[in-house]
């Protein structure tokens, strides 16, 4: 074989290097979320699906899959996206029933435009706007709604600044002066699928509004009583809506709103009407779904069982499926008869028999990741263990990473897990922080479900008790970190939200006893405020047996516990290294990290937070002392290499700025400044935060890294020869260059 023109072939005597390149792509999981929305035109060609953690899909019939449309391909054209990550959501999404390759996005604090069936999108003048799409009000809509007959016609129901309009695809905006918004937020939008120029809006606190030139001008309607609130509407085949609300279901007929009163027990989250206008169908925001065949008068509970399409996510069919969180509903503009959900763990359909007294909910979420990643763990045959909120844990050997998970642990039950942690002592150990975050569902006594595996992740054992804060009964001692210690698998420190104080056992969970920082203060509060943040405070020194680590903050009344603490005994007795923390803001999204291999040495950063500086400070001495580290600022995720053969350092991975670039960075200490290489820089398009690291080493050459994503589930990267090319919105994988 001869070199490439103008290429350097290795001397005999030269290891091998590297490849040049590195293969990102998603690491399938499957499904998670919320999807809290379905748009599609009348045709049938345009299918979008809108989720409340990151971005948004179209399905790609060809590939019959999901595809992600906001990545840096589609979004490339504007600067000031794709210079940092995102990780946020989409609030509404519009099709234009006449074109249905025009498409717009509420999106980022702003209304994008796609002219090619949202593959890229540009953005339109309407932006500086407060868009929440994982506020209180995500699965409501629309807020965006287009003319039936003209493309360039559309409005947006604008958070805190009224209805908006434009005639020209988005270059010029007008508020819509005869809708009054006053002091209320929330504006829905819907337009009439079978009378063009007629929309109507919803104000809420009750206003109805209705257009009949395609909202250049409105008037009021809709008399007293009337929904106070609006989740969702469906227009009825005689031009009335029918409005799914908090306080029952609803009927617009004319002039006036009558409340459905055989429905009126319920919260209700989403209505669809077949489309000949037969039968109704609404679905409780607690799930169920209720149907009725005489315009409302009376409801009958439908009957569900789930199933999965052939290729699709197995676990979908295995997990719980009692309760189904759906967004919304509505049939199919094709299929007779079929009805469509968005729901907090994918999309799914059925096809109603002619009685419908049951259903069964088909799921369609092949390519779609949304799952909030919260860890990832290699372990030492290869396999990885990864850690997410709703759906627990989920655990892939070597052999399964091209495949979607097919059940998850540790139990089909709802529940998130927020940290996960190894011990040398043991390298098939894993601890983890399992909690349900719901505040409605702890009757059952499995909503703290923390605990350790033995067998890499395979099987899971609930802890036999669990800690209780004599100062504070009422509250469950959970989420936060559990960090074990690398000489026995038996002591573990937890330190739980709530800014409770920590916790150590000795005997695997058996019994625990709280940590006292200063003997004779009695129990102190701990520096974990609320189980949402991403936070990682306590951890293990890799080497020293029972030697722990505890960065306090000294938020909320506690500032002269702040420091840097560190336990040689186990969790028993506690010694403060650093007076105050290493760096400012640190009280929320601070991270700690420890080299593994290496006794006290640290890394640490104070997190993302509101766009202050993130620096990355280093510690060779157990935290005593902080250097930091040059350059290299914005970082959100640190990790370091797994499974290193004898006489390897591990190298430090980073997802943030080095010399005011972003990217997934591998950084080589070697004894004084560490030299960077940018391996990735949106892996695989995604514009999502990366919330964690964890590389395999197995092979030196050829580093296998993990990255866990603020919501769109997990994505790998390996070094691999390729052909390198920006990445493009279709693509499943991308080859990224190495480059300093």
């Amino acid at each position: 074989m001869c070199a490439a023109p103008g290429s350097a072939s290795a001397r005999p005597d030269e290891a091998p290097g590297p490849p040049p390149t590195f293969v990102w792509r998603a690491l399938p999981v499957g499904a998670g979320g919320w999807i809290t929305g379905i748009e599609v035109d009348p045709s049938g060609t345009t299918w979008l699906a809108r989720t409340d953690t990151y971005g948004a899909y179209r399905w790609d019939s060809e590939r019959s899959r999901w595809l992600q449309i906001v990545n840096s391909d589609a979004l490339g054209s504007d600067p000031s996206i794709t210079t940092a990550p995102l990780g946020v959501g989409v609030e509404s999404l519009a099709v234009a029933p006449g074109q249905p390759n025009r498409v717009y996005m509420a999106f980022a604090g702003a209304v994008w435009r796609s002219d090619d069936g949202a593959r890229h999108f540009v953005r339109t003048a309407l932006s500086g706007l407060r868009i929440d799409a994982n506020g209180p009000g995500r699965t409501r809509g629309e807020r965006l709604a287009v003319s039936r007959l003209q493309p360039d016609v559309v409005l947006y129901g604008a958070p805190a600044s009224g209805l908006m309009r434009t005639t020209d695809g988005g270059r010029r905006w007008q508020r819509v002066a005869s809708v009054d918004v006053g002091s209320r937020a929330d504006v829905l939008i819907w337009a009439d699928p079978a009378r063009p120029g007629r929309m109507i809006a919803f104000v809420d606190g009750g206003e109805v509004y209705e257009s009949a030139d395609d909202g250049e001008s409105f008037r009021p309607l809709g008399r007293s009583p009337r929904p106070a609130s609006i989740h969702r509407a469906t227009f009825v085949p005689d031009g009335g809506l029918l409005a799914a609300a908090p306080d029952g279901l609803w009927l617009l007929a004319g002039d006036t709103w009558r409340r459905l009163e055989g429905a009126s027990r319920h919260r209700w989250g989403a209505a669809a009407i077949t489309p000949r206008g037969g039968a109704y169908y609404a679905t409780p925001e607690g799930g169920g779904v209720f149907r009725s065949v005489d315009r409302g008068a009376r409801w009958q509970s439908v009957a569900t069982a789930t199933a999965t399409e052939p290729g699709d996510v197995p676990w979908l069919a295995w997990k719980d499926n009692a309760w189904l969180s759906i967004a919304t509903a509505r049939f199919d503009p094709l299929v007779p008869d079929r009805l469509w959900i968005a729901e907090g763990s994918g999309v799914w359909y059925a096809d109603l028999n002619e009685n419908a007294r049951n259903l069964t909910w088909q799921s369609r979420a092949r390519g779609i990741e949304q799952l909030v990643a919260t860890d990832v763990r290699v372990m030492h045959d290869r396999s990885v263990v990864l850690s997410a909120w709703d759906f627990g844990i989920h655990r892939k050997s070597a052999h399964e990473l091209n495949d979607y998970s097919t059940r998850f642990g540790p139990s089909r039950r709802f529940n998130s897990a927020w940290h996960l942690d190894l011990s040398p002592a043991d390298p098939r150990f894993v601890v983890a922080s399992v909690a349900d975050h719901r505040q409605c569902c702890a009757g059952d006594g499995q909503s703290v479900m923390s605990g350790w595996s033995i067998d890499g992740g395979r099987t899971w054992t609930r802890f036999a008790s669990l800690p209780a804060d004599p100062s504070r009964p009422a509250r469950r001692v959970a989420f936060g970190n559990i960090a074990v210690s690398a000489g026995s698998t038996d002591n573990m420190v937890w330190l739980p939200a709530d800014d409770m104080t920590p916790w150590y056992t000795r005997d695997r969970g058996r019994t625990w006893t709280q940590v006292t920082l200063r003997p004779g203060r009695g129990a102190e509060p701990g520096s974990y405020a609320a189980f949402y943040l991403r936070r990682v405070a306590m951890i293990a020194d890799p080497v020293l047996r029972s030697t722990f680590y505890y960065l306090h903050s000294g938020a909320h009344g506690s500032d002269d516990l702040a420091g840097i603490w560190r336990s040689d005994d186990g969790g028993v007795g506690w010694e403060r290294l650093h007076e105050g923390s290493p760096a400012p803001h640190s009280m929320y999204n601070a991270r700690l990290a420890a080299v593994p291999g290496v006794a006290g040495d640290l890394y640490f950063t104070p997190g993302p937070l509101d766009g202050l500086p993130a620096r990355l400070l280093h510690s060779r001495n157990g935290g005593r002392a902080w250097a930091e580290v040059p350059d290299v600022l914005d970082v959100s995720a640190i990790g370091f290499d797994r499974n290193l053969p004898v006489g390897h350092a591990s190298d430090v991975y980073i997802a943030g700025r080095v010399r005011g670039r972003y990217g997934i960075w591998q950084g080589r200490p070697a004894g004084g400044p560490v030299s960077w290489r940018m391996i990735g820089r949106f892996p695989a398009g995604s514009l999502d935060r990366v919330n964690a690291i964890d590389v395999d080493r197995t092979d030196p050459l050829r580093p296998r890294v993990y990255l866990a994503m603020s919501g769109s589930g997990w994505v790998i990267g390996e070094a691999a020869a390729c052909a390198a090319r920006p990445y493009r919105s279709e693509d499943t994988d991308e080859c990224f260059l190495v480059r300093p």
